[in-house]
């Protein structure tokens, strides 16, 4: 008789709102568990190790699951569920001395891309038990590219690996262990990590928990590259001089990214970015990007008549504007494309 348990994959996407399919399509993204038994089989996770080579374009995953066979023998048949067929680089599994043969198969036969299951796959293999009391070593490798996720290709870095699942197995899991080595990630880089209890140990990131039942996932929030890049240069002149306009315009823009692509900005505005392009404006009233930013926050909390305000001032200044601010997200749901112009007889046609 075969039966099933789950093994899980790892959840890396960019921070953001989360988009229906079809014409408002996700990117493509991949949820991580630790194993889990799919059926009650008397299998013990006795231990676990988790290795992730973590970068702002992607993670490589090794995973090892110390599995205890309670029962008879038998053959356990073990579903990896994972997303779209094109979201890993590669997938092996086996245990060491050998590979298992890994099928893809629909989670439900009459599955259709077009309905919205996030884990529609199922990498498919079979970990045979020929004794009780046998133990064996199952592994994983893949590796997964980083998508952005969200509105823009400028939203942060999100990971997740599930840990909760593995409160399913029998008993506690004896031992586990979670090593996540940041690839030129600079820890002043993450701005949010959890739970606590972690060490940090050079680029290494790690967790070790031992006789538990796990309640908490594995989460770290990273700045892309460009915020990141642009947060340092900013505070760095505003170090050197407070009153840096230019300082003040490329921390409102860092911000700005932060501000939209988090839940809940129609509650707080992008009150860190308005307050900071305020402020380049008051030093600087010639920075047309300043306040063609500003217009943009206006113009994502629908206060249009404030946007069409600034967007007159900037033509009043440079008929011909158009902003070429390197971080500008170019997204139309987000702040509107093209000249300045352009944008004021749109804002004209949608008052009328």
């Amino acid at each position: 008789m075969k039966k099933c348990m789950v093994f899980g994959i790892l959840l890396v996407s960019l921070t953001g709102f989360a988009c229906s399919l079809m014409a408002n399509e996700a990117p493509v993204r991949a949820v991580g568990k630790t194993i889990q038994p799919r059926d009650d089989v008397p299998v013990r996770l006795v231990s676990e190790n988790v290795r992730i080579m973590l970068s702002s374009k992607g993670a490589s995953v090794h995973c090892e699951f110390n599995l205890l066979n309670e029962g008879p023998p038998d053959t356990v048949q073990v579903g990896f569920p994972r997303g779209w067929e094109s979201d890993f680089d590669y997938f092996g599994a086996g245990t060491y001395g050998m590979n298992f043969k890994v099928t893809t198969l629909p989670v439900d036969p009459n599955f259709s891309e077009i309905s919205g299951e996030e884990m529609p796959w199922w990498k498919v293999f079979s970990v045979p038990f020929d004794s009780t009391g046998k133990k064996i070593t199952v592994f994983n490798d893949y590796a997964i590219r980083v998508n952005p996720f969200g509105l823009s290709t400028f939203s942060d870095l999100y990971f997740k690996y599930i840990v909760k699942t593995g409160a399913y197995w029998k008993d506690t899991i004896q031992d586990a262990q979670f090593r996540i080595r940041l690839i030129n990630i600079p820890f002043d880089q993450i701005t949010k990590i959890s739970p606590e209890g972690f060490t940090l140990e050079g680029d290494t990131v790690t967790w070790h928990f031992t006789d538990f039942e796990p309640v908490a996932d594995i989460e770290i929030f990273i700045m892309n590259d460009v915020r990141y890049e642009r947060m340092v240069a900013a505070k760095k002149f505003l170090e050197d001089n407070p009153n840096s306009a230019f300082g003040h315009f490329l921390l409102g823009t860092a911000y700005f990214t932060e501000d939209i692509h988090n839940p809940g900005y129609e509650i707080y505005g992008g009150e860190k970015s308005e307050k900071e392009f305020l402020k380049a404006l008051e030093l600087d009233p010639d920075n047309l990007d300043a306040r063609w930013y500003l217009a943009a926050v206006y113009h994502i909390r629908k206060q249009e008549e404030k946007s069409k305000k600034l967007v007159e001032e900037i033509i009043a200044k440079k008929p011909d504007y158009y902003c070429t601010d390197k971080l500008y997200p170019g997204v139309y749901d987000i702040m509107p494309f093209g000249s300045a112009q352009g944008w004021l007889e749109e804002l004209n046609r949608m008052n009328r």
